[in-house]
C-alpha cells in the first residue's frame, strides 16, 4: 500500500511538472509572436520579402498557439508573468483570437515602425535610404533570422 501512495504520489509530482513547462512553452509562444511580428517590419523595410513573409507567417502561428493556450487556461499563473511580455498583456481582449493577433500586429508594427525611424530625419530618398540601412541593422540585431516556430 505504501508503496502504491509513493507511486501515485511521485506521478502527480512529474505530471505536475510536465503541465508547468508545458504552459511555460506556451506561455513563450506570446515572446515568439511579437518578436516575429516586430522583425517581419524591420525585413519589410530592408526589403527583405521572403523574410517578412515567413516571420509573419511565425508570429501568426505562435500568436494562435499562445491565444489557444491561454483561452483554455493551459497557461499557469507564474508562467503567464514570466514569459509573456507586457505589451502583450495589455492588447488582449476582444471578440476573437484574429481580433487580438491583429491589434498585436499593429502594435508591434508601430513600434517596429517607429524605432527604424529614430533620428531619422526627413522621409525623402536620403530618409528612406536610412531608415533601411538601419532596419536592416536591426533586423540583425534583434536575431531574426534564428526566429522559428516550434
Amino acid at each position: 500500500m505504501r508503496a502504491l501512495t509513493t507511486a501515485f504520489v511521485l506521478f502527480a509530482i512529474l505530471s505536475s511538472e510536465r503541465a508547468a513547462a508545458q504552459g511555460a512553452e506556451k506561455a513563450q509562444m506570446a515572446h515568439v509572436m511579437w518578436s516575429a511580428f516586430t522583425c517581419a517590419i524591420y525585413a519589410e523595410i530592408s526589403d527583405q520579402k521572403e523574410e517578412q513573409k515567413r516571420l509573419k507567417e511565425v508570429g501568426i502561428r505562435a500568436g494562435r498557439k499562445f491565444l489557444a493556450a491561454l483561452l483554455d487556461k493551459e497557461i499557469g499563473e507564474s508562467e503567464y508573468s514570466k514569459h509573456v511580455p507586457v505589451v502583450v498583456t495589455l492588447l488582449l481582449g476582444g471578440p476573437s483570437v484574429d481580433f487580438m493577433l491583429g491589434r498585436i500586429f499593429e502594435n508591434a508594427t508601430k513600434k517596429a515602425w517607429d524605432k527604424s525611424m529614430e533620428k531619422v530625419g526627413t522621409y525623402d530618398d536620403l530618409g528612406k535610404t536610412i531608415q533601411k540601412a538601419k532596419a536592416r541593422n536591426l533586423f540583425h540585431a534583434s536575431n531574426c533570422a534564428i526566429i522559428v516556430m516550434q
